[in-house]
Formats: structure tokens, sequence, C-alpha cells
């Protein structure tokens, strides 16, 4: 969370101590030094590349790439170390999820050059753990009758995941109603890119609908993708464009999944099977008791596809995002054939 955030300092030229960027340390010179996050990957920084242009393309006509500004840092830090008396370089020898683990390649080119003047020190910070306070809510008659409205509206699957995970999470925005900050993105967001799928795929699978599939059906649907993809891609996204950039490659990716789907049901279909679909975007209700809570709880969902396979019914959930080879086993099969 703290990398996330951006502090100012503003310091007095002629007294105390001084808080700077390496780059604001050109043409200074100081007796005592403190260098903080020499780790590789932050002094240098990482390569990133924010072009289009591949890295061998701007070697060739001499275009400024990461190994220039690698220079650049490399002189700035080796000049700021001329002529200081003490010199204190720190990094982090904790491996966490941005990989900031590795000491730089500048310490270890001193560690060569000056061996003899190089004195390592571990530090170690003891923290005190303390316990969380629990967070207390006191239920009153306003919260039990909000809950007891959303029972009878019905839970989704993706609220009904959020109180298992987070009951908090929960209580601030199904109780409290309490909604996130809507962000204008100039990009389309990962949602949106799944909405945008799931409303082409229904666009193209409606004329099929309650008919036996053919290959020529979804032939004739393929030539529509374009058409249907784009339509719904505005209608979803209605911030830029979606001829260039990211937009574009999302566009492409969307047109690239949903062909790959309907050439998958044709080789299922040349290799003999027989599938109908029978619902799309299907809105599903159940009704549940609980014990210990007075009034029945509706559970709502929408099945993105019922369809009969080889005589066989399937309700098939459309997945856009990435999912884990772990989240597709099978703990126990024996729930499978249960309440059928």
């Amino acid at each position: 969370m703290l990398r996330n955030e951006k502090l100012f300092f503003r310091g007095e030229p002629l007294n105390g101590l001084q808080i700077m960027g390496l780059l604001e340390t050109r043409a200074l010179d100081f007796e005592n030094l403190i260098i903080t996050s020499v780790n590789e990957g932050i002094l240098p920084a990482a390569k990133s590349s924010q072009s289009f242009l591949p890295f061998e393309i701007k070697k060739t006509y001499g275009l400024p790439t990461y190994e220039e500004r690698d220079c650049i840092y490399a002189y700035h830090f080796f000049r700021l170390l001329q002529r200081a008396k003490n010199i204190y370089l720190i990094y982090n020898t904790e491996v966490d999820d941005f990989g900031a683990s590795e000491k730089s390649r500048y310490i270890s080119q001193l560690e060569l050059l000056k061996p003899k003047e190089f004195t390592s020190k571990i530090a170690i910070s003891n923290i005190e753990s303390k316990m969380l306070q629990p967070i207390e809510i006191v239920v009153n008659n306003t919260i039990k009758n909000r809950f007891e409205t959303l029972a009878l509206e019905g839970l989704s699957p993706s609220a009904i995941g959020q109180f298992l995970k987070n009951p908090i999470d929960f209580y601030y925005s199904k109780i409290l109603q309490i909604k996130d900050l809507e962000s204008i993105d100039e990009n389309i967001a990962l949602n949106t890119f799944g909405t945008i799928i799931h409303d082409s795929l229904c666009n193209l699978y409606t004329p099929l609908l309650n008919t036996p599939i053919t290959k020529a059906h979804l032939e004739n649907s393929i030539k529509n993708i374009d058409q249907i993809l784009k339509a719904n891609t505005y209608k979803s996204y209605q911030n830029g464009s979606i001829e260039f950039g990211k937009n574009k490659l999302y566009f492409e990716m969307a047109k690239h999944y949903i062909n790959k789907l309907f050439q998958h049901e044709i080789k299922l279909i040349d290799k003999g099977h027989k599938i109908k679909i029978i619902a799309l975007e299907t809105k599903l209700l159940a009704t549940i008791n609980v014990e210990g809570i007075p009034y029945p709880i509706n559970l709502k969902g929408i099945a993105d596809r019922i369809d009969s396979f080889d005589g066989k019914l399937r309700i098939i959930d459309y997945k856009t995002g990435t999912v884990e080879l772990q989240q597709l086993k099978i703990k126990d099969f024996k729930v499978l054939g249960e309440n059928e």
C-alpha cells in the first residue's frame, strides 16, 4: 500500500537533513550520504518501455532506450559518492511480490572496486505484533430490515462470496450501500471486456435458440462476429475509440476468443456431437430456509447458457478472466449427484 503513496518533502538548503531524489543531487556534493532503496529494479529502475517500437528498432535508428537511462543513473550515483566521507547504502533483502530483494548492481561494483572500505551490517526491525481489535457492529432494526430486503430481492453468488470472504466488505457495500467511486478510464476495463464478450455471444447465439446447431449455422455466425462485437463494444465502452492502442488490442482479443469458441463447436459437430441451445442469459431463482432466520432467503443468478449436448443438459458460465488449474478440481464428486 505504501508503494503507491507519494510524500513531498521541503527542506532548508543550508540547515538540517536534506531529502531529495537522485537527479536532484546533480552538481551537489555532500559529506554524509544515506541512499535508500539501493535494490536492483529500483536503482537503476527496472526496464520498462512505454512505446510500441521494439528495442531493436530503437537501437538501429539511434533512439533512446533503457540503456541510456541506466547510464545516466549510474553516472549520477557514482559522481555523488566522489567527495562524500560517510556513505550508507541501504537495501531491502526481504523477498516480496515486487521482487525488490536483490541488492543493486552498483553495490556489487563497489564491493569489487573498494572491498576494504566496505562494512556490511544487517538490520532487523523488532516489530511488536498487535492483535487487531475486532469490529463490532450493533445490529439494530435498520440493519435487520435491510438484510431482510436483500434476502427477498435475492443474493447473488458474488454477494455470497463477498460475505464469506470478508463480512465487513459485505456490510459496507450491501447493508450500508457504500459504492466504489466510478473512475473514467481511457482503456477498456477487465469487467467491461467480459460484459462485451457475454453480450456478443448472446446476440450471436440468439438466432440459434431451440434449434439443433449445424456447421452452417456457426459458419454464418462467424461472419457476423466483427459487426456485433463492435456494436456491443461501443455500447458498453463510451469513453473513446477502439481503432488504435490498447483498446484495439482488447477488441482483437475479444474477436479471437469468440471465433475460437465457434471453431471449437464446429469441431464438435464434425465429430458427430449434437448441440441444442435451450436458453441464454437466463435468470435463475431459488429459495432456501436457514435455521434461525424467520424469513426465506432467495438466491439469484444468471446462467450464461443452458444447452443440450448429446442429450445431456449443460449449464455453461463464460469466463474471460484467468482461471487457475486448482479452481477446476472437484474436491468431492458426490456433491455433483446431490439434489438432482
